[in-house]
């Protein structure tokens, strides 16, 4: 939704659209380290990079280039549950984690 421009920031900081990512990616089972639902599979739709971890990742990347919302990612802790992730032996999430790191250190963020 802010891949292009931050014109959707300040109504995604507002309605809390950052705490909801932040969430997923805190209690995602992938993150935790618990193993993921019976369910999941092919059966999910969730192939190879979707799973809501990697969806939810990908998106916060997209979304701390653009000030509003990387202040607001800051003042939630997100440098800690980004670092928390670095160690994941999912090489996409470990992809995606670089990818955060790279723009927040970008923005003289870290």
């Amino acid at each position: 939704m802010v891949r292009n421009s931050a014109d959707l920031c300040h109504e995604l900081v507002v309605s809390g659209a950052l705490e909801a990512l932040l969430n997923t990616v805190t209690t995602s089972p992938e993150a935790t380290g618990a193993p993921p639902p019976a369910s999941a599979g092919s059966s999910t739709g969730t192939g190879e990079g979707q799973s809501p971890l990697k969806i939810a990742l990908f998106s916060l990347g997209n979304m701390c280039t653009h000030r509003e919302c990387r202040e607001k990612l800051l003042a939630l802790n997100f440098r800690e549950i980004v670092g928390s992730l670095a160690s994941s032996p999912d090489q996409v999430v470990k992809k995606y984690i670089a990818r955060i790191q790279s723009k927040l250190q970008a923005a003289g963020a870290v």
